[in-house]
């Protein structure tokens, strides 16, 4: 019984015929939406997972010395008036 499956699939798939459909403008037009709205999606979400935390990263790190700097200051400005 297997064989004979076996038989009957290869001689389907050797029995192939062309499809006898139009395929407009519109659907060309349509799949390539598509696939820029799919590329784009991967684009802004690796932007939104990746550099926008480095970004946020980036700015404290960079605001952090200038904060030390203001907090040395205040530090030594209350001993002052502590004194």
């Amino acid at each position: 019984m297997r064989k004979a499956a076996g038989i009957f699939l290869v001689l389907s798939l050797l029995h192939i015929l062309p499809a006898e459909a139009y395929i407009g403008p519109g659907v060309g037009a349509g799949m390539i939406a598509v696939v820029l709205g799919i590329v784009s999606a991967i684009f802004f979400a690796i932007v939104g997972i990746v550099w926008f935390p480095l970004k946020r990263l980036y700015k404290t790190l960079r605001r952090a010395p200038a904060q030390r700097v203001a907090d040395t200051h205040s530090s030594t400005e209350n001993s002052a008036d502590i004194d």
